[in-house]
């Protein structure tokens, strides 16, 4: 009864990891495609970076 409910939890923990493992991707991926749309748009402004952090307020305000 006991090695029934350790498998459970861990079918469950290896469940929610490989989603987190998804989603972590799937994020990355996402950011990924956005700074490539972004450059694409706004590639005949000043080359280097005007802010600090890409995906900050100021930055996400202006977009």
């Amino acid at each position: 009864m006991a090695a029934m409910q350790e498998a459970v939890q861990y079918e469950a923990l290896q469940r929610l990891t490989r989603t987190r493992f998804y989603f972590t991707k799937d994020l990355a991926r996402h950011k990924t495609f956005f700074l490539n749309q972004l450059f694409l748009k706004f590639s005949g402004l000043r080359q280097d970076n005007p802010f600090s952090n890409t995906f900050g307020a100021t930055s996400l305000f202006t977009i």
